[in-house]
């Protein structure tokens, strides 16, 4: 089963900055931008950002005091912890773009995808050139610039100091790491995840609507 850990909303990690990761992200939607926002405000150093759209990566760049590059390479060689916050259907290209790196160059580095539905092991073209992988994914819909409190984040990563950094990175978003076991069924996984989360929003919504349409205001 799942192993849940709690935290008190929004506490310091128990790491000082010096022994903080340095970030990077790479795609500057949703998710990638409720990360660096929110991380950033927790006193997380974001070395650089990249996205498809340049314009994205800037914008975001300079709300975190961050660097707007031009390759996930770029990211790479910028950070210890990359975070991958991509649609499913563009990560083999970024591990792809990554893995051109230095041999090498990955050693100790980690990479994480932000993504419900895709095994981390997606990821093991990195790992071959010695980055750890892992996932870490919201279990919550994400429809504002930061990280709500109270959210709960689906974790994967074999290496202990990953484990570590990603401990202390959901304890700074304010949430509860729900650690996934190796090799979890991720198509299952995804599913209860949208049903836990976004079926109560739409379930919700439409509550409020058929009160309203018989003139009750709820809100």
């Amino acid at each position: 089963m799942f192993q849940q850990l709690n935290h008190p909303d929004r506490p310091h990690d128990k790491h000082t900055p010096d022994q903080r990761p340095r970030l990077g992200i790479v795609g500057a939607g949703r998710i990638g931008g409720a990360l660096a926002v929110t991380l950033a405000a927790q006193g997380y150093t974001i070395g650089a950002i990249f996205s498809r759209r340049f314009e994205s990566a800037a914008k975001l760049a300079e709300r975190v005091a961050a660097r707007a590059v031009d390759s996930a390479v770029q990211v790479a060689l910028a950070a210890e912890l990359i975070f991958v916050c991509v649609p499913d259907s563009a990560l083999v290209e970024v591990c792809q773009q990554i893995s051109r790196i230095d041999h090498g160059e990955l050693t100790d580095r980690a990479v994480v995808h932000t993504s419900g539905a895709m095994p981390v092991s997606v990821l093991n073209s990195l790992q071959t050139r010695g980055a750890h992988i892992g996932g870490l994914h919201p279990f919550l819909p994400v429809v504002q610039p930061t990280f709500a409190a109270g959210g709960v984040f689906g974790l994967e990563a074999a290496d202990p100091t990953l484990r570590d950094w990603l401990t202390a990175i959901v304890a700074a978003l304010g949430g509860s790491a729900l650690w996934l076991p190796p090799n979890v069924n991720r198509a299952r996984y995804h599913a209860a995840a949208v049903f836990a989360s976004n079926y109560l929003v739409t379930l919700f919504a439409e509550s409020l609507t058929l009160l309203s349409n018989e003139g009750i205001d709820a809100v």
